[in-house]
Order: structure tokens, then C-alpha cells, then sequence
């Protein structure tokens, strides 16, 4: 959600600090980019406006688990943001940072599977199956935001 959200993680060390966009920060299940000696001093996520609508979806098979499928989108006009991400626990999240171009164009457009899917395959998720089940939890993530 932070990834989709434009968050960024402020690190500090011994070499001062740095800010990573949260996408970048996650390297992997369970693995960050720490150097030596860093520290996550903190998070900054940018003030949503009010017109902003968003919507996240999470798909595990019990309550409380790590999620197996994460969709999350965020569509803020006032601020020109629109965004999208898809992830869970397995890699680094797959964000959409201009999720129109998914959306046929508009934010409030029909998502384009075989779009979410090209970019599914180049991050290494080529089986059906999981897929599916990632593009069904953006869909509802989609869905939950409310229209304007």
C-alpha cells in the first residue's frame, strides 16, 4: 500500500540520510535496501487531497496470514496522481505509477488485462494461476474506490 501510495522511506547511517520511494526500498520477500549501519528512521507519504479516492483489496486463505495477493489504487485529481500496485510477501511490489495507462486512458477507465499481465511477466510472475489471482485483487481494489 505504501508503494502505491508514493510513499518514501527516509534511511540515516553513518553517511547521513537518504530517501528511497518505498517500491525500491523493497528488494524482495522479507528483504530491504539497508546499507550497513542504516536505519529506517521513517516514512513520508505525501497528504492525500479530498477529493481522492482509493481502494485496497487483500487475499489470504485465514484471517490474519501474510497476504498471498495484494491490489491496492489510489486516484488523486487534485494532485494528478494516479496509481496503482499489485504485490504480497513472495517479491518487491509491482507499482503502476501512471495507472491511467492501464485504465484505457481514464481514471475511472476499464482495466487492461493484458497491460497488468505484460508487466506480471517482466517482474517474473509468469504462473496463470498467481496471475489471476493478482489481477482479481487489483480489479476489486479498483472497484472499491469510489467514483466520483
Amino acid at each position: 500500500a505504501l508503494a502505491a501510495l508514493g510513499a518514501q522511506g527516509v534511511l540515516r547511517g553513518r553517511n547521513g540520510e537518504r530517501r528511497v520511494p518505498v517500491e525500491a526500498f523493497m528488494t524482495g520477500a522479507l528483504e530491504c535496501d539497508l546499507g550497513a549501519g542504516e536505519i529506517l528512521a521513517g516514512v513520508e507519504v505525501r497528504r492525500l487531497s479530498r477529493s481522492a479516492r482509493w481502494g485496497y483489496y487483500k487475499h489470504c486463505r485465514k484471517s490474519g496470514e501474510f497476504a498471498h495477493a495484494i491490489g491496492v489504487f489510489l486516484h488523486d485529481p487534485e494532485r494528478s496522481v494516479c496509481r496503482a500496485g499489485i504485490g504480497a510477501t513472495g517479491s518487491r511490489p509491482i507499482v503502476f505509477a501512471d495507472a491511467v495507462r492501464i485504465l484505457g486512458g481514464k481514471p475511472d477507465g476499464t482495466i487492461d488485462r493484458g497491460s497488468v499481465e505484460r508487466a506480471m511477466s517482466a517482474h517474473g510472475m509468469a504462473d496463470p494461476i498467481e496471475q489471476q489471482v493478482h489481477f482479481v485483487c487489483l480489479r476489486r481494489a479498483i472497484e472499491q474506490a469510489p467514483r466520483q
